[in-house]
């Protein structure tokens, strides 16, 4: 089975928080620079795997920035493509501290792109990826733009009395889906968007009784 990857580089961060406020206490780094300043490394994680080494760290700034790469590994070429990003403040004399997050989703971006995104305590990471392995569409192109559904009926269908009928919107290979409340008997007229899958898409019919209950009626219906 074909695998799928990123490799992020050109790393840079830009945290506000100094050593003082990460530990609370007295700084114990390793660094031979202001005593204020963390000694920051990274770690990637996916649902696969995790990469990263508090060897890898950069001393005494709340500004560092990495080369890479850092390959991470996503799974199969249609697995999620979203990685947690930790920056972690290395200390010599007491445990390692978690500085800031991230979680990123790349589905919707470029295979070779780069961009910025915010950290959990107000910072900024900026960097590049480029994914390998990604499934592409009969055309090649992996970045096409979502599809946009904007009317839906059904006809010769009779729904039982006392429901409510619904659709489901999903891809076949992307883990999206989109729920749509007819707004008339049977006809859906709110526009609605999913994330391009190059291996095309689902549409359920259900309905849902007074009870709560609900029921599956007409089937998967397939198209690209």
């Amino acid at each position: 089975m074909a695998s799928k990857t990123v490799t992020f580089t050109s790393i840079q961060i830009e945290s506000k928080l100094k050593d003082d406020e990460v530990k609370q206490g007295t700084f114990l780094c390793c660094s031979t620079g202001p005593t204020d300043a963390p000694d920051p490394y990274l770690f990637f994680r996916s649902q696969h795997a995790t990469v990263g080494s508090r060897e890898a760290y950069v001393a005494a700034t709340a500004k560092p920035y990495f080369d890479g790469p850092f390959q991470v590994f996503l799974g199969g070429p249609v697995d999620p493509e979203q990685v947690d990003i930790e920056l972690w403040d290395r200390d010599e004399n007491s445990a390692d501290d978690l500085m800031e997050v991230v979680k990123i989703d790349l589905a919707e971006r470029g295979s070779k792109s780069s961009g910025s995104f915010e950290l959990s305590n107000g910072g900024k990471i900026t960097l590049s990826w480029e994914i390998d392995g990604r499934v592409q569409d009969p055309t090649g192109n992996t970045e096409k733009g979502p599809l946009t559904i904007k009317r839906a009926g059904m006809r010769d269908f009779d729904g039982a009395a006392g429901v409510r009928s619904y659709l489901i919107l999903k891809g076949k290979s992307r883990a999206v889906a989109s729920r749509w409340e007819a707004q008339e008997a049977l006809i859906w007229e709110q526009e609605r968007r999913l994330v391009h899958d190059p291996q095309g898409y689902i549409v359920e019919l259900w309905e849902r009784a007074s009870s709560g209950d609900t029921q599956l009626r007409a089937g998967e219906v397939t198209f690209a």
